[in-house]
């Protein structure tokens, strides 16, 4: 039987080793990319951006009112739902649980402010500049989990 005896450049040898082997390793800090989410996401920026067009345009006829707008707000909170539901299901998706959670309160709050009336543009434009914020942020994390899938 063959023995192997160690000397003193074998420590610095098993390191090296030990290095080249955990450099191969693959550490996920984040979930995957998820088409359904990104495309759940892409659709609910449009639909709020259609909602504030057309606020914007029903000002002007008197159907703004909160009454007009209750199927956008469940819908969009039908959507918000079936996203947390999904990113629950997803392992090291933090990250995106906060977005979500975070759009939800968003949305309820618009909802509140609706429910009191708006009346004039000016209510209505410092609302839809954290809507903005908010889906680029969440777009641009899942374009950096779709790149980060073809690696």
């Amino acid at each position: 039987m063959k023995q192997i005896y160690l000397n003193r450049k074998s420590p610095w040898l098993l390191g090296i080793m030990f290095l080249i082997l955990a450099s191969c390793a693959h550490v996920r800090l984040i979930s995957d990319y998820d088409s359904v989410t990104d495309n759940v996401v892409n659709a609910l920026q449009e639909k709020v951006s259609r909602f504030f067009l057309q606020v914007y345009s029903d000002l002007d006829t008197g159907r703004a009112d909160y009454d007009h707008y209750k199927e956008f707000y469940q819908d969009a909170k039908v959507d918000l739902i079936t996203l947390k539901i999904r990113a629950d299901a997803f392992d090291k998706n933090t990250i995106v649980q906060q977005q979500i959670a975070e759009l939800y309160n968003m949305i309820d709050k618009l909802e509140q402010l609706h429910k009191l009336g708006f009346s004039v543009p000016e209510q209505i434009k410092p609302l839809e500049l954290p809507f903005n914020t908010a889906f680029t942020a969440m777009i641009r994390l899942q374009l950096a989990l779709k790149r980060g899938a073809n690696y």
